[in-house]
């Protein structure tokens, strides 16, 4: 009976080692990860960037200030163009650049080259395509901001009127934006 005992004993205790083991391996794994996030997170988006500046945060306080510096990329960007309503974006626009305010209506980001966001305003909405490349000079970093956009964040867009390959069916407008430029405005 004492060598049953212990036998039982034994296994038990190589059971729980391997059971410690496990935890510890899931531990540092998950350590591993967090460690993997923060770095990838506390890398700049506009890092190495050439078009860094046709995208990112802008304050109110910006907005209100032309003489702010960092007001400086949006400025630049609006300056000299007339803001278009979403609910006059008509296929009679068809490849002309505009320039409109929404709220993010929805954001369906589907490769880290190509994103859509769906702009609402004044219970009109329309289809922003986001797509990574030298043409539409639209960088990876852009895209990536795009994603991170949450859902009634406050827009300014620019880009140009395009009609899309299929009818739309979750938009007001039958015209889509192939996005230029964005600034999301907050309001610290």
């Amino acid at each position: 009976s004492t060598a049953a005992a212990e036998e039982s004993g034994e296994k038990t205790s190589k059971k729980a080692a391997k059971k410690e083991a496990a935890k510890l391996e899931k531990l540092r794994r998950r350590q591993e990860q967090e460690e993997a996030t923060r770095r990838t997170a506390s890398i700049s988006l506009e890092e190495n960037d050439e078009f860094s500046n046709n995208y990112g945060d802008v304050t109110l306080t910006e907005l209100q200030s032309s003489a702010d510096p960092k007001a400086g990329k949006w400025i630049e960007a609006v300056e000299g163009k007339e803001w278009t309503d979403v609910s006059d974006l008509v296929e009679e626009m068809l490849e002309s650049e505009v320039l409109i305010r929404g709220r993010v209506h929805t954001n369906r980001p589907t490769s880290n080259k190509l994103g859509f966001v769906v702009l609402r305003e004044s219970g009109s909405t329309v289809q922003c395509v986001v797509s990574q490349s030298e043409k539409t000079k639209v960088g990876a970093n852009m895209v990536k901001y795009l994603k991170q956009l949450s859902r009634e964040s406050f827009v300014d867009v620019i880009g140009v009127v395009t009609l899309p390959k299929e009818p739309l069916t979750g938009t007001t407008q039958q015209v889509e934006i192939q996005v230029r430029k964005v600034y999301c405005i907050n309001k610290s």
